[in-house]
């Protein structure tokens, strides 16, 4: 099971229970499964080692913090993998990890957008410094 949820947060049983080659609660062929599992390179830490000058403490984090610990943590290209999934589902997916599509995105959509203006204002100040040359 992928990003699978039961009949609720925390029930052992219903559609997205314990069944195999599922993705967000839908049958998917067991190749289908492989390949996507394959695209995932998820680790979330629901633990971690905080060291201090007096040796340190083992910190526990809970599964929606650890999610957004990883969201901070992660690549533009795990989040992407999440989101070509063909079976997305936002629903099911904040239900599990407390994030969102917008999440996900992140910063790739306004950083896109940023690298897109800069290129036209580049463009345009290209064009002025050759007119300016012409004078």
């Amino acid at each position: 099971m992928i990003f699978c949820l039961g009949d609720g947060r925390c029930e052992s049983s219903g559609e997205g229970y314990q069944k195999n080659h599922r993705v967000f609660n839908k049958d998917v062929s067991e190749d289908e499964y492989g390949k996507i599992k394959k695209t995932l390179d998820i680790k979330i830490k629901v633990t971690e080692w905080i060291k201090q000058d007096d040796g340190g403490h083992l910190k526990t984090y809970s599964y929606i913090e650890a999610w957004k610990n990883w969201l901070k943590e992660s690549t533009d290209e795990q989040r992407q993998a999440i989101l070509n999934i063909k079976q997305f589902d936002e629903k099911i997916f904040k239900e599990i990890t407390g994030l969102t599509k917008k999440d996900l995105e992140g910063n790739s959509g306004r950083k896109n957008k940023l690298i897109a203006k800069a290129n036209e204002l580049k463009e345009k100040a290209d064009q002025l410094l050759k007119e300016a040359k012409n004078m």
